[in-house]
């Protein structure tokens, strides 16, 4: 008995369309749809990619087969599409840039030389971000910080506390650096402020229409107590016109000095305090003053503690330093990064880091009920 396709069992006809479609691996006769001179090697590929694609897109005669598949079926405007998202993406990866500079500026007297980042494809408003870096100066890590935050949407500016070109590479050196300032707050908070107004200079630094231009900073051991002095000092640290939103703090100090705590009202910052919990340089007592100093000031505060972690957790170099109780923890150095990227989102986002309150805010708000 003769059996048509139709009458064929499934599993027949699974082989004789396997069969019947079966792919040969040979040169198509047809021309290239592609004119010549988009051909040439010096072209991006991608443009080849997009310029392949239209044409399927506008002449199907010319695409090139396809075997028929089970599942679906071969689409040239399918295809073409296809080819345009991943057009699309290429060249906006490739249109995005991470601009940096050097910036300098002065205070009191002392030539400092800033590490300015951005990128250069944001367009309309974006906050600024002051990178503070730890007691061996501004070095490659921090400038590594700023061009982080840079491609999170944040015009970042890695602040110089000592002096253009000067770090240093053993500990007893840069605590010589450091001294002058854990003895004068008032200079520590001077300093970084001028940092700052050298930030909120920069034409990338934009406000929101109808809203002051928005800043936060973040600092690394001497560079975290630093910045939480700045948040400190106030208003009076601030230039006019801005608005200092938050402050992320990795294994800092935490201690105030005495006459000099946070004031209810005047500090405005919300606060992330990202901390080893067995740091052998600051004690559990000098945590538990810290939060109560905070929550006397009314400070929104989220202070982190990771197990198992000590000083200078979050720098890969750390280690190379051989110093008792500094040590680099891989797990909890990108754990703090991901608690600071959903701080920021909350309280300074910018247009790569959404702000996630409003949808959180809208899941929350309850169904009006109708009659």
């Amino acid at each position: 008995m003769h059996f048509g396709t139709r009458d064929l069992p499934p599993t027949a006809r699974l082989r004789e369309s396997s069969s019947r479609y079966e792919c040969k691996s040979q040169r198509d006769p047809r021309p290239n749809p592609v004119p010549a001179f988009l051909r040439v090697p010096f072209l991006p590929s991608a443009l080849s990619a997009f310029v392949s694609a239209f044409i399927s897109v506008v002449n199907p005669e010319i695409t090139r087969p396809r075997p028929i598949h089970l599942a679906g079926y071969y689409s040239p405007m399918r295809t073409a599409l296809a080819a345009l998202s991943l057009v699309l993406v290429m060249v906006s990866s490739a249109a995005a840039k991470i601009v940096t500079k050097a910036i300098e500026y002065t205070h009191n007297g002392v030539k400092l030389e800033g590490f300015y980042a951005y990128d250069d494809t944001v367009t309309g408003p974006r906050p600024g971000m002051i990178v503070v870096h730890e007691w061996w100066g501004q070095n490659k890590f921090a400038r590594d910080q700023a061009e982080e935050l840079a491609k999170l949407g944040y015009a970042a500016f890695a602040v110089d506390m000592y002096g253009k070109a000067i770090t240093a590479d053993k500990a007893e050196e840069a605590k010589k650096l450091a001294a002058p300032f854990y003895a004068d707050r008032k200079l520590m908070r001077d300093r970084v402020a001028a940092g700052m107004k050298v930030l909120l200079e920069q034409k990338e630094v934009v406000a929101a229409p109808g809203k002051s231009k928005q800043v936060g900073a973040i600092g690394f051991c001497f560079g975290g107590t630093v910045a939480l002095e700045l948040a400190r000092a106030g208003a009076a640290a601030v230039p006019a016109g801005a608005e200092f939103k938050s402050v992320v703090a990795f294994h800092a100090g935490l201690s105030a000095v005495k006459g000099s705590e946070a004031k209810k009202g005047d500090f405005k910052p919300a606060v992330l305090v990202c901390h080893g919990a067995d740091d052998p340089m600051v004690l559990d007592t000098e945590v538990k003053a810290f939060q109560d100093e905070m929550k006397a000031a009314g400070v929104d505060l989220q202070f982190n503690s990771y197990s198992n972690t000590v000083h200078a957790f979050t720098n890969p170099d750390a280690d190379t330093h051989n110093i008792p109780g500094v040590k680099y923890n891989k797990v909890s150095a990108e754990q703090a990064k991901a608690s600071m990227r959903s701080f920021l989102a909350h309280h300074l986002p910018s247009q790569s880091v959404p702000d996630l309150i409003k949808p959180a805010a809208a899941a929350a708000k309850p169904t009006p009920k109708t009659n």
